[in-house]
């Protein structure tokens, strides 16, 4: 999934004239070279980070109901550090905890479409 994004990213920015703000000189050469899962305090995985070459980082979801691409920055680094001033990483696990409790809860037929609408955004990006 995070390959699929940053082909589109490349596609998309690499269509962007070099004055736009969305230009990002070398985007064409961005790749990813590692992937770290996110985990909850059971181990269970909440989502992934996929850190970029030369810099940057995508977050995917660890679930399907939820959509794919849940951040991303071509810039800096994502910092895996447990300390409770790592506000990123403890709104992440917190936000990524409560949407799958809400998907759990989900019944209607209004959330089934979400779902459904998030599951075809999975499979349109493979």
């Amino acid at each position: 999934m995070a390959e699929a994004f940053l082909k589109n990213e490349r596609q998309r920015i690499g269509r962007q004239a070099p004055a736009s703000p969305d230009h990002l000189p070398g985007i064409e050469t961005y790749s990813i070279h590692a992937s770290h899962p996110i985990e909850n305090d059971k181990g269970q995985v909440l989502a992934y980070v996929h850190s970029l070459t030369p810099e940057g980082y995508i977050i995917t979801s660890g679930n399907t109901g939820i959509r794919p691409i849940i951040g991303f920055s071509f810039n800096g680094a994502f910092s895996f550090d447990s300390a409770k001033s790592n506000v990123r990483l403890h709104l992440l696990k917190a936000e990524l905890e409560e949407r799958i409790k809400l998907l759990a809860q989900m019944a209607d037929a209004q959330n089934r479409r979400d779902i459904n609408s998030n599951l075809m955004l999975w499979a349109s990006l493979f």
